[in-house]
């Protein structure tokens, strides 16, 4: 599985220029070899496949190194792990770039939150830790899928800026080329307002 980068583009239309950085899922070189099916024994929807780092954002790209970290993990070693998310987890929310600041991108930082709260309550019972584990993976997958929707929807209106400036490029038309553009690329502006 080789690392990709989905898209670093230059967003102009927005109150300052953002770098929208997005990026996939690699394992560090022999580190979680072979295929990834489950964290801790527990199947779940932890994929090998979509955005697990977003520039600009420590907290999630932080909160995805850990959640990888667990695949194979003792038990032991996975409580380490969750008391070392607690921070990126609780900051998700306040450190979130403006670009991905969405409706539905909010509720799934409140549920992997929600879901991380319950994980760290005082259990003694390895069975519901391990459920409640497997919540809050489950709420961090929704939260990768979402984040690809926002990216990708960036990305196709940047492409269909570029496309419209090229069109009128070729024709020799460089006003009405820039002015194409700014117009395609003010509609980003929009994106995080609409959601």
């Amino acid at each position: 599985m080789k690392k990709r980068i989905l898209s670093t583009i230059a967003v102009a239309g927005l109150l300052s220029l953002n770098a929208v950085n997005a990026q996939t899922y690699e394992p560090l070189p022999g580190v979680n070899k072979g295929t990834i099916t489950n964290v801790n024994g527990i199947a779940d929807d932890l994929k090998d496949e979509g955005i697990v780092g977003v520039g600009n954002w420590t907290s999630f790209n932080t909160l995805s190194n850990h959640m990888y970290l667990l695949e194979g993990a003792s038990l032991e070693q996975t409580k380490v792990l969750v008391s070392k998310m607690g921070t990126n987890i609780m900051m998700l929310d306040d450190t979130m770039p403006s670009w991905v600041n969405t409706e539905e991108v909010r509720e799934d930082v409140a549920d992997v939150q929600k879901e991380y709260k319950e994980l760290i309550a005082y259990k003694t019972d390895r069975e519901e830790y391990m459920e409640d584990l497997e919540e809050l993976t489950e709420q961090y997958e929704d939260l990768r899928e979402e984040l690809k929707e926002v990216t990708m929807e960036y990305i196709e209106t940047l492409e269909s800026a570029n496309e419209e400036r090229k069109d009128q490029l070729e024709k020799g038309n460089y006003e009405k080329a820039q002015e194409k553009y700014n117009k395609e690329i003010k509609e980003l502006e929009h994106i995080s307002e609409e959601k």
